[in-house]
């Protein structure tokens, strides 16, 4: 998968998350669950870029192994930062914890899709004897 199929996919399954648990939350409120895009579309396409740029350089490596595991650092990182109490900036008027929990999902999708595709590519250039 290329960086703009893991950035579409990527910001794709993190908007449904969003709407779905804004519409629970909000019980279905519509105008709760714009306010929610809003405020969160931005830091969305945000880490979605930085998602796509990392899985570029993890590309790059030579071992398979490590390529695989190495991916899977963002989930760590962000599962981490929405446990952490306070995370705060001052433009965003959000809960970012709730924000890393919707997007460790996403990336979790996200991350399982590509290492599907590319062991799946992989495997086909192998040639059997």
């Amino acid at each position: 998968m290329n960086f703009g199929k893991l950035f579409s996919v990527n910001i794709i399954i993190s908007l449904i998350e969003l709407l779905v648990v804004a519409y629970i939350n909000e019980n279905g409120d519509s105008n709760a669950m714009s306010m929610y895009l809003v405020v969160f579309f931005f830091p969305i396409v945000i880490i979605s870029f930085l998602y796509g740029l990392y899985i570029e350089i993890v590309k790059k490596m030579n071992s398979i192994n490590l390529k695989i595991r190495i991916s899977f650092i963002p989930i760590i990182v962000l599962l981490i930062l929405a446990v952490v109490d306070n995370i705060t900036i001052n433009i965003i008027d959000g809960d970012l914890n709730f924000l890393f929990l919707i997007e460790t999902f996403s990336v979790g999708i996200t991350n399982l899709i590509w290492c599907y595709y590319y062991l799946k590519k992989i495997k086909d250039k192998t040639i059997y004897l």
